[in-house]
């Protein structure tokens, strides 16, 4: 087997893989989770694809609608999110 080379210049964008999403830290709160995520760190939140994110928008009424932020970017509280995770979970 071939050893993987993790040279970026080598490489496309789309051949690296990117880590699982874990919450980084923002200006306000030190090493606070961040309250705000773009469409991509909900998708690796939830283990789906972007595209599945945005169905969901477009067809569930009871997930999280995005909030627009500048220009043409929108992201998704992450409280909203984990709520919305919550409330799918089964009661034990």
């Amino acid at each position: 087997m071939r050893p993987i080379n993790h040279d970026r210049r080598l490489l496309g964008p789309s051949m690296i893989r990117t880590p699982p999403f874990t919450p980084a830290a923002n200006s306000f709160g030190g090493n606070s989770a961040p309250l705000i995520a773009s469409d991509r760190e909900v998708a690796r939140l939830l283990g789906c694809a972007r595209a599945t994110v945005w169905r969901a928008v477009h067809t569930d009424d009871s997930f999280p609608r995005p909030v627009r932020l500048l220009g043409r970017r929108v992201g998704w509280r992450i409280s909203e999110i984990e709520a919305w995770l919550a409330a799918r979970e089964p009661a034990h």
